[in-house]
């Protein structure tokens, strides 16, 4: 067979779009325009590889990541996928904006969680309370379903699609934390785990 050229295509099976494609005796194409400046291609085709680097990263370019190679087979052209995909997670910052909240003690305070709109299923995510490496897990959530694994009785969640609320009551000055939710997507070999788009440092109390 002969390699002809690549689709760099984002998204999951069945719901892809390309992004780029490179013919062997030419320069790359684009869907859009505007990443002309953004992508760049080293390949090495008559090698069967290619890196594609991609500059100023933006949350929007978030996605899954693959390539299919067209080959020559006397008059036809196969599409051949290749044998890796890679997920790209972009946030502006660590866990995006950093929310702070200060309430009294007794009161309650409702915390947001907003998960990627990911070309994967999201399967459930977790409420942390701590500063990152020295967090611990409040509340698990599985995605459907009305049934949560809660560490207190103050706190409860509503949920839908790939974003929910997470209420705690009675607050006391030891709540005083910072808090966030980690979303949990369900890939073909494992569990990847994905930071909410925000986090918040509650104070209780003077």
């Amino acid at each position: 067979m002969q390699l002809v050229s690549f689709t760099l295509t984002r998204g999951a099976d069945g719901n892809s779009s390309e992004v780029l494609y490179h013919h062997m005796k030419s320069t790359p194409s684009f869907t859009d325009k505007a990443n002309v400046h953004r992508f760049s291609v080293q390949n090495e085709l008559r090698s069967y590889r290619a890196n594609i680097n991609i500059t100023h990263l933006q949350e929007q370019d978030t996605d899954l990541y693959h390539c299919v190679f067209n080959y020559r087979v006397e008059d036809r052209f196969p599409e051949i996928p290749s044998g890796t995909k890679f997920f790209l997670h972009v946030v502006s910052d660590v866990y995006g904006d950093i929310v702070f909240h200060q309430r009294e003690t007794n009161d309650s305070v409702q915390i947001p969680c907003a998960c990627p709109d990911a070309c994967m299923t999201l399967s459930a995510f977790s409420f942390m309370r701590g500063a990152d490496g020295n967090s611990s897990e409040l509340l698990h959530h599985s995605v459907p379903s009305s049934k949560d694994e809660a560490n207190d009785h103050r706190i409860s969640v509503q949920s839908r699609s790939h974003r929910a609320n997470i209420t705690i009551t009675s607050l006391q000055e030891d709540d005083t934390d910072l808090y966030h939710c980690v979303c949990h997507y369900r890939t073909d070999r494992s569990v990847l785990k994905i930071p909410g788009s925000t986090k918040l440092f509650l104070r209780v109390g003077n």
